[in-house]
């Protein structure tokens, strides 16, 4: 696949900063072009590998539940096309401008979202603002433009000018930042990643802006600050909250540490204006994948791709002698891509050799005893001996096998609610009572109206006709998710009956470690003593990667069993497409009538996502025969 487009005319802040997350060739590639041509280089690869199988992409078992989504409106509007998206970056922009306000008053208020600017160019714009610069004592202004040396175009968020002090103030909706008493900012949170790339988001705006007025022959002391979502308290509904953090000696920090940037700033604009936009992208290894001030956007898929194609033989490794792709650290993919790139991966002595050589740069155990044997014996999976013993004593006869879905907004999603919390809006429940019939009962909320009404119907119908929870098994896959939800429901109802209905088969509130539930993922999960690991999925155990495995293993009978659908049957497929139901009727993008026929489609996915459980139950112990 190649792709091509019209350069921009001006460098703008993502151009920039991807500058520093991105190779060379994928400068100006949109993150869905990206994604599109990874996707189809790694589904080649594994039906190339394995002809039977259809691996799902998805890449769910390392999921941040505490996700916080980065709401560029600039970047969304040119690339985005997703509307739910759009309409929150829209929401939080118009929020935080009331925020500024409510700070910043006696200002006179300039807005050139304002639709009486919308024939405006940025040329205009950049005249407009600069006059108001000049002759204004104090003014606020929003989406202000500046055009720097005709070649970089910068449009903070908000500038604030005060006699003849200017602060250049950027909104984020993410919101790592935990404050302190002053909203400061401490040396570790600097370090990180997503930390660097706000301040790096900073420092282009502001050279941007200090070249603009130098050109126009104006002065300013600049301060920098970020208005960022503030998750430390409750917002209401289709609200949220904010706090301003200083940045002023971070930004002189970056400045100290990152001489290199700041003095070849310039360099960096002319080098973006004349790469020629490529038609296509290396997918080898590539440290620019990697960047000081945050990783690619599309950094998952592309490891993925690494780990099943045959032209990396070091992700051999992950085939021959049982180690986990995702234990690899990210600086031992190019150490050892150009350390081992002619080693013979079907060369099985030696690749064990070099996992057992190479272990200082692997997070995660290696698991390589037997190995030699059990490929050569079975080419498909491997049990080790201690995976149905374990599996028999731990799980109970019987069953409450379980699964949420969830909305996730920066925005509340009920009064009360905090920024960014996973909200349940759907359960689909399917129990046991150890007879071996399957009874489900599935439940949905319209994620406009949620109640916590909703979430007693939905801790009252995981315990519904059970006696004694203890004689029973809580059943779920990857068990952190449905743990936090858990918790957060019993924090959001906060009654005494509910609370100690959830710690009885939950397990303590907001203690790590003390889980109740039964995870089947650690089956899977092949860093696990207890787990089999199944050859063609090279590591990998997302329930769907591994369902799809079952369904097309002829000996077996357990998708069948469990009433298991192909989710490639199904209106809705995947987790992401769940999400952008709900998130779309949460933001009245989805009318009434077509959220009923929507909710009978979410119901199917999340009921067969169970059943994908059972399968994989039924699956485990078919082989204890």
């Amino acid at each position: 696949m190649s792709w091509s487009r019209t350069k921009p005319k001006y460098i703008r802040k993502y151009d920039y900063k991807r500058s520093y997350a991105r190779a060379k060739d994928q400068w100006f590639w949109p993150v869905n072009e990206i994604e599109t041509v990874l996707i189809d280089k790694i589904m080649a690869e594994y039906k190339k590998q394995h002809k039977d199988l259809v691996i799902d992409t998805s890449d769910a078992d390392n999921i941040n539940f505490d996700y916080e989504k980065d709401l560029d409106l600039e970047q969304f509007n040119d690339e985005d096309k997703d509307e739910a998206i759009i309409k929150e970056g829209q929401i939080i922009d118009k929020l935080a401008r009331q925020y500024i306000k409510s700070i910043y008053p006696k200002n006179l208020v300039v807005n050139f979202d304002d639709p009486k600017y919308k024939s405006l160019s940025n040329e205009q714009i950049t005249k407009e603002t600069l006059k108001l610069l000049k002759n204004k004592e104090n003014v606020l202004i929003f989406q202000a433009c500046f055009i720097a040396t005709r070649k970089a175009i910068a449009k903070p968020d908000a500038i604030l000018k005060q006699g003849n002090k200017l602060t250049l103030i950027e909104v984020k909706s993410t919101c790592k930042y935990k404050k302190n008493d002053n909203y400061g900012w401490d040396e570790k949170k600097f370090t990180d990643k997503k930390s660097k790339k706000h301040i790096l988001d900073l420092v282009y705006q502001k050279q941007i802006i200090e070249k603009a007025l130098e050109e126009f022959k104006l002065s300013f002391s600049i301060s920098c600050q970020l208005c960022t979502i503030d998750n430390s308290k409750p917002a209401r509904k289709y609200k949220t909250n904010f706090a301003i953090v200083k940045c002023d000696s971070i930004i002189q920090n970056f400045y100290d540490n990152y001489k290199d940037v700041i003095n070849n700033f310039w360099d960096r604009i002319d080098e973006l204006i004349q790469t020629k936009i490529s038609s296509s992208f290396s997918l080898e290894p590539n440290h620019d994948n990697c960047g000081p001030f945050g990783d690619n956007e599309s950094w998952q898929l592309f490891k993925e791709y690494y780990y099943v194609s045959s032209k990396y033989p070091f992700f051999g490794l992950s085939t021959q002698a049982i180690i986990n792709p995702r234990a690899l650290q990210n600086t031992a993919i190019w150490y050892l891509y150009d350390k081992y790139k002619d080693i013979d991966p079907t060369n099985l002595q030696k690749m064990v050799e070099i996992a057992s050589e190479e272990k200082c740069l692997i997070k995660a155990g290696i698991r390589y005893h037997s190995a030699m044997a059990n490929i050569q014996d079975n080419p498909k999976y491997w049990f080790p001996e201690l995976t149905l013993p374990i599996l028999s004593r731990k799980l109970k006869k019987k069953k409450v096998y379980f699964d949420f879905e969830t909305l996730n907004s920066a925005l509340a999603a009920f009064d009360g609610c905090y920024p960014y919390k996973q909200v349940v809006v759907q359960a689909s429940i399917i129990k046991d009572h150890g007879d071996g019939k399957l009874i489900s009962k599935n439940l949905i909320c319209d994620p406009k109206n949620i109640t916590i009404k909703w979430f007693k119907k939905v801790i009252d119908s995981l315990l519904e006709g059970i006696d004694n929870v203890n004689e029973y098994s809580f059943v779920v896959y990857n068990k952190t998710f449905e743990h936090m939800c858990l918790n957060d429901m019993a924090h959001y109802i906060n009654e005494k009956e509910y609370i100690d209905k959830i710690v009885s088969f939950n397990g303590p509130l907001d203690t790590k470690g003390a889980n109740h539930l039964f995870d089947l993922a650690d089956f899977f999960d092949n860093r696990r003593n207890e787990s089999c690991y199944i050859w063609p999925l090279k590591g990998f155990y997302s329930i769907k990667k591994v369902l799809d495995f079952v369904m097309y293993d002829k000996k077996s009978k357990a998708f069948a069993k469990a009433g298991c659908k192909n989710y490639k049957s199904l209106n809705v497929q995947n987790g992401g497409q769940a999400q952008n139901e709900i998130n779309n009727r949460f933001f009245s993008i989805i009318n009434d009538a077509d959220w009923k026929k929507k909710e009978e489609y979410l119901k199917q996915y999340c009921e067969n996502d169970v059943r994908a459980m059972i399968a994989l139950e039924y699956w485990l112990k078919e082989h204890s025969n």
